[in-house]
């Protein structure tokens, strides 16, 4: 009889289980939160989100700014400003030199960006959407920032997932 539970089990049983030493032990299931969230002429240094230690998935960014202003996807937790840990910045190649810069609407448009693209600029706004999914595995930072006298008007949508 209890080869034939064996046999059996994993058909009957519907929750996903692991055969180990001691028995049938069930798989621990990842729990996963989705968010969308959107801002209306948000001023600047606007927290869209920040989770550490999770994996988030970002699987859709619209945003239009005005000229100064840009996403900051921050991937490690640090004070300092480095290049380095942020995600979203532009290279770009002119007269001989390259560098990078903030992922502002005429950034993109001229230098081109592995995750955002450029859609078109009307009235100093510019407007921004996400290229495909990016995926942080050990979750991250996302904030609006620029000038003074900037703002925002975005629409994400991300998910958070336990392990």
């Amino acid at each position: 009889m209890s080869f034939l539970s064996e046999i059996t089990n994993p058909f009957i049983n519907v929750r996903n289980k692991i055969r180990s030493s001691t028995g049938w032990e069930d798989l621990k299931k990842k729990e996963e939160s989705s968010y969308q969230k959107n801002g209306l002429r948000v001023s600047l240094n606007h927290k869209v989100f920040e989770v550490w230690g999770k994996k988030v998935i970002i699987d859709s960014l619209h945003y239009a700014s005005t000229k100064n202003a840009y996403p900051k996807l921050l991937i490690t937790k640090s004070e300092s400003n480095n290049w380095d840990n942020e995600l979203l910045h532009v290279p770009y190649n002119s007269v001989g030199t390259t560098g990078r810069t903030y992922p502002t609407g005429s950034g993109i448009e001229k230098n081109s960006s592995n995750y955002l693209d450029f859609i078109y600029t009307a009235n100093d706004v510019s407007v921004i959407t996400l290229k495909r999914p990016i995926v942080l595995a050990n979750g991250g930072q996302l904030i609006f920032t620029g000038g003074s006298d900037d703002n925002v008007t975005y629409n994400i949508l991300y998910r958070v997932v336990d392990e």
